[in-house]
C-alpha cells in the first residue's frame, strides 16, 4: 500500500516518519501550548494516530518544547517508523496512574502557589 504519512523534524533533526500501511486511519501532528493563570505552562508536540481497523491509538513521537523550537512537517510516501501503542485506561498500571497524578499535582501546586499557605 502506498499511503501518505508525515515526516517530522525538530530543530532540523529527523525525529519521526509516521504513517500507516492500512486502508483507514487518522494521523495527527499537533503542537499544544498551554498557559495557565499563575504562569505555569506546557509546550508539547505529539505525533499520533488512530488505526481505524483496530480502534487503537498509537504514538510516534511526543516531546516537550521550548521557546524557539522549530517543527517541520513534510507529507511523504513510503516506509514509516513503527509506532508504539498508548496504554488504554484499563491497561494502565497503578504506578502509571500515580505518576500521572503526581505530575498533575505539581502542575496544580505551581498554578495555585499564590493561594496556598506553606
Amino acid at each position: 500500500m502506498d499511503n501518505l504519512g508525515i515526516s517530522v523534524k525538530l530543530n532540523g533533526k529527523q525525529v519521526s516518519r509516521a504513517g500507516f500501511d492500512e486502508e483507514n486511519f487518522v494521523l495527527t501532528a499537533m503542537a499544544t501550548l498551554v498557559h495557565r493563570e499563575g504562569g505555569s505552562e506546557e509546550l508539547l508536540f505529539d505525533m499520533s494516530g488512530l488505526d481505524a481497523a483496530t480502534n487503537k491509538h498509537l504514538d510516534w513521537h511526543n516531546a516537550e518544547l521550548k521557546l524557539g523550537d522549530v517543527i517541520s512537517l513534510e507529507i511523504v510516501k513510503g516506509e514509516f517508523d513503527a509506532p508504539y501503542p498508548r496504554p488504554s485506561i484499563n491497561e494502565t498500571s497503578d504506578e502509571e496512574v500515580r505518576e500521572y497524578e503526581l505530575k498533575r499535582y505539581h502542575q496544580l501546586r505551581e498554578e495555585l502557589k499564590g493561594y496556598l499557605e506553606e
